[in-house]
């Protein structure tokens, strides 16, 4: 009996790893999870595609995983043994990319049933008997806050000339000539002449103008937290399922959800 393989392909590491926990956490043993590592096998690129043709898949998936690979994306192949709808509903649930054919199963054992698939990377589907679960994905706004400058303020001085005008009061001396008539005196002895002088030094105080520096004011800088509410926006991707009837299928609706934003 020939061995088969679901294969998907991984453009983020945490998805990859998730898948990976979860195929582990769901009985797939370490032989039957392998990880096609662009940075380790790197070497072996040029043969990518021919290895996994030897494997049974289809060549245009192998095409699809080897531009996957050569675009640095890692590959997770997975030897389902029977359980690959759970393998591939696992896959699924962490992002994989599957080929261009991939149906309920990329590749199966001989005797499981396979429904068609009307468009590359069709949601799987489980036989009547089975229940399959399809998990619907949608994006949320995470907001969070890094610390920017936003400005700054600068405070420096300036020099500036204006005139002013300070009042002084000065003392000055004046000359007071006071004229006393003189009566019962003795006669002069002294001849009339003339020239005689009295000099009288007269003095007065004069303002001056001199400057010093003083301090009129400080200015204190500091900063305190002001809080406010910011409104940020951005657009979301959300996953709807669609249910389409063919034939004669009967859909019975449970747990209806009319009220979805």
């Amino acid at each position: 009996m020939t061995t088969k393989y679901l294969i998907g392909a991984f453009r983020d590491s945490q998805h990859e790893n998730a898948a990976i926990d979860e195929l582990r956490q769901a009985g797939f043993k370490g032989n039957e999870v392998e990880v096609v590592d662009h940075s380790k096998d790197w070497e072996a690129k040029e043969s990518v595609e021919q290895a996994l043709r030897s494997r049974g898949v289809p060549e245009a998936d192998a095409k699809f995983f080897e531009k996957e690979f050569r675009s640095g994306h890692n590959l997770v192949t997975v030897r389902a043994n029977g359980r690959d709808a759970e393998a591939q509903t696992i896959l699924r649930r962490h992002d994989a990319l599957f080929g261009p054919t991939a149906t309920t199963a990329q590749a199966t054992a001989p005797n499981a049933k396979v429904p068609n698939a009307t468009a590359p990377n069709a949601a799987a589907r489980m036989p009547a008997e089975g229940a399959n679960k399809m998990t619907l994905k949608e994006e949320e706004l995470v907001a969070g806050k890094e610390r920017v400058q936003a400005g700054e303020v600068v405070i420096k001085k300036n020099v500036k000339t204006e005139q002013k005008t300070v009042n002084v009061p000065v003392t000055k001396e004046e000359v007071s000539i006071e004229r006393r008539p003189v009566a019962g005196e003795p006669p002069a002895t002294e001849p009339i002449q003339e020239g005689q002088e009295i000099h009288v030094p007269v003095t007065e105080e004069r303002a001056t103008v001199g400057k010093r520096n003083v301090v009129k004011e400080e200015i204190e800088v500091g900063k305190k937290p002001m809080t406010e509410t910011k409104t940020v926006s951005g657009t979301v991707r959300k996953e709807e399922a669609k249910v389409e009837r063919k034939g004669d299928a009967d859909v019975a609706k449970t747990n209806p959800r009319s009220d979805r934003r």
